[in-house]
Order: structure tokens, then sequence, then C-alpha cells
């Protein structure tokens, strides 16, 4: 599917999921995955179009663990439609309170101590959460290459340049040596988003 198809396949699936002739959109900035994410603006409100052309395999397991945690009660985006064939998705909008502007705008010591620990205490919560639907299991070999996203996308974005093929090997061999204490037999939830 070349981008023009998408975008056509975009505008068709705003048109029938808002029925509203005008709209905003505008680009989120990406993360470290090939889905895309725009924010649409219409009649006073804003929702989210995420796009997974490009990785239709993820569309899936995404709705099943969003649904999943909306299910337990935690704060997901609700998912308002879906085009599953095309990977795209119409999500609720958060907002733009990420971690990185509250704390931008806010040098309060304590209150930094309380975002991260609410961070940390939704993180402990799901740690313990039951997982009573079927998810893939993770290994050695996948919290690698999740691990991997830091230093092969992150570091470079930060830094304008890749990590040196040294500093990549020593980092890789440090979490070798952590991960070899994983049971990876227990039946936990492991998130790989990056708190921005």
């Amino acid at each position: 599917m070349n981008s023009n198809d998408i975008e056509n396949i975009k505008s068709e699936f705003l048109k029938k999921n808002i029925k509203e002739i005008d709209f905003n959109i505008e680009p989120i900035p990406i993360d470290a995955s090939m889905r895309t994410y725009e924010r649409i603006s219409y009649s006073g409100q804003t929702i989210i179009l995420m796009n997974a052309s490009k990785e239709l395999h993820s569309v899936k397991p995404f709705i099943k663990i969003n649904k999943f945690l909306e299910s337990k009660g935690y704060s997901v985006p609700h998912i308002i439609a879906e085009d599953l064939e095309h990977g795209l998705l119409l999500l609720e909008d958060f907002g733009n309170n990420t971690y990185t502007k509250l704390l931008q705008n806010n040098k309060e010591r304590d209150f930094e101590h309380a975002l991260y620990k609410k961070a940390v205490n939704i993180l402990i919560k799901l740690h313990k959460q039951e997982i009573d639907i079927p998810l893939e299991k993770h290994s050695h070999e996948i919290l690698l290459k999740e691990l991997s996203l830091l230093i092969d996308w992150y570091f470079p974005t930060l830094n304008n340049k890749p990590l040196s093929d040294e500093l990549r090997t020593e980092f890789l061999y440090i979490w070798r040596n952590i991960l070899k204490n994983i049971n990876y037999n227990s039946s936990c939830l492991v998130l790989r988003e990056i708190i921005t």
C-alpha cells in the first residue's frame, strides 16, 4: 500500500467515524515503533488517530491489552473505532500533559516525587495484576530486542549520532547478565513504554 492509498483510507475512516466535514489534523511526534499518531480536532474536541498500517501485526495485540487494562480499571485511551484491515484506530485523547511537560512547569521537588511515586505505584499494581487473558510469553531474546530500542532509536535521536560499537556491546553484555536472573515462567505484564 503506498502513502496516497493510506491517506485516502485514513480520510474515509475519519469521515465515517467522526461525521464532521471540517476537522484539523496535527501530527504527534513518533516513538520507536512504525506507528504514527495524529491529533484530530473538531467541534471543540480532540481524538487520536493511530496508524499502524506499516505494522499490522501489532494492532490486535494493542487492542487486546488495551481492553484488558480497561477492564481492570486502569486509565487507558478508550478505543472509539477500528479498521483492522488497514491498521487504523481512533483513540480517546489524553491531552498534552506528558511527565516532561508537567515537570518543566513545576520544579518543586515534592511535585516530582509525587508524580514518579504515582507512576511506580501503578507499575507495582500492574506487576501484581492477575493475567486472565492469553498473552505472548517474553524471553531473554525478546527483552534484549526491546532494550536495544534504547540504544538503536532513543540514544541516536538524543545525541544526533549512533552509539559506538564498543558501548553497544558493553550495554548488551550488562543487560544479558541482568536478564539471566529473570524467571520467564512467572506471569506478569512487561511494559516497554517510555515515560515522557
